[in-house]
């Protein structure tokens, strides 16, 4: 479990142990992190336009298979972290459809389709990963 950073806690010196003052959480370490979430809205719009790039050009061009194994690590991976982002900004909807295109791309129990097939579901993939990730940056959607 991850310990909460020193910069988040506050001293209360009514209460006291051993003589010091005693630390008590006056914002917790989740709540600081969501307020000051500008390096996760970076993180995560370079992730959408990275992967959705990608799925873009997987549906378009005619590429190896070594790069539709990376595409179903790399879809898998940020899929799964921005359906992560978005059910801590409760927009479960999203967060369900993401974890849903995560589960098609996992890379550990592979769904074997058609290549006509995945050339639309690559593309609605990207148009999703897209529109979450526009969501998730709306302040009050």
């Amino acid at each position: 479990m991850k310990q909460c950073p020193r910069s988040y806690l506050a001293v209360n010196p009514q209460q006291s142990h051993a003589g010091r003052p005693r630390a008590s959480h006056v914002t917790s370490w989740h709540q600081a992190r969501r307020g000051g979430s500008a390096s996760n809205a970076v993180l995560s719009g370079a992730l959408v336009v990275g992967t959705s790039l990608m799925l873009v050009l997987g549906a378009v061009l005619t590429l190896p298979y070594g790069y539709f194994s990376l595409l179903r690590v790399v879809v898998c991976g940020c899929s799964a972290y921005l359906a992560w982002l978005l059910f801590e900004s409760e927009k479960i909807g999203w967060a369900v459809a993401l974890g849903g295109v995560a589960l098609l791309f996992n890379p550990f129990l592979p769904v074997y389709l058609t290549r006509g097939i995945w050339q639309v579901l690559d593309l609605a993939a990207a148009v999703v990963m897209v529109a979450s990730a526009v969501t998730l940056g709306k302040k009050g959607a």
